[in-house]
């Protein structure tokens, strides 16, 4: 009687973790784990202080462990008649948690990812993906391949920020 029941339990278990790898599977529209695009063109808030400094990025999307991250990579810079340090700056680096993947209505994938921490540092990072290589509606300019939004806002409620970047495809 109870090797039946245990069986009976096991089968259950086996049946709702295949639905539920195929439920995942089929909502997700990337096959790969981690996929990678370089960023070309950046439109930084102006209150992040790096509008004209920002000089390349890296966009990378981690399906294993589900994080969405964006490094932006500023070159020196000193303005003129001011004593500088001659130091590179470290990258800022946004990273996220990615709560949801979806086509739209052209075929391109949505990819959102967020992080509140405004309880512990004050900042709330979002960030939204565009993969546009698989877009089949008609547009009056050429899409980037990759578009990618950073909003941040604080804990004080001041006025948050908003960056756009574009790049290369997403590469696994």
């Amino acid at each position: 009687m109870f090797k039946k029941t245990f069986e009976l339990a096991l089968i259950s278990v086996a049946l709702v973790a295949a639905w539920v790898g195929v439920a995942t599977a089929a909502e997700r529209p990337y096959a790969r784990a981690i996929y990678n695009a370089e960023l070309t063109r950046f439109q930084m808030d102006r209150n992040l202080e790096l509008d004209g400094t920002v000089h390349k990025g890296r966009l990378q999307l981690d399906l294993v462990r589900n994080i969405a991250t964006v490094q932006l990579f500023s070159g020196f810079y000193c303005p003129p008649g001011r004593i500088c340090a001659q130091v590179m700056p470290e990258p800022r680096v946004y990273s996220a948690r990615i709560v949801s993947m979806k086509k739209d209505q052209c075929g391109g994938t949505l990819t959102v990812a967020r992080r509140d921490d405004r309880p512990r540092d004050g900042l709330a990072v979002q960030i939204e993906i565009t993969d546009n290589t698989t877009n089949n509606c008609r547009t009056f300019m050429a899409l980037p391949p990759t578009q990618v939004v950073v909003k941040t806002a604080t804990l004080r409620g001041g006025a948050g920020t908003r960056s756009v970047m574009t790049g290369e495809a997403l590469r696994d």
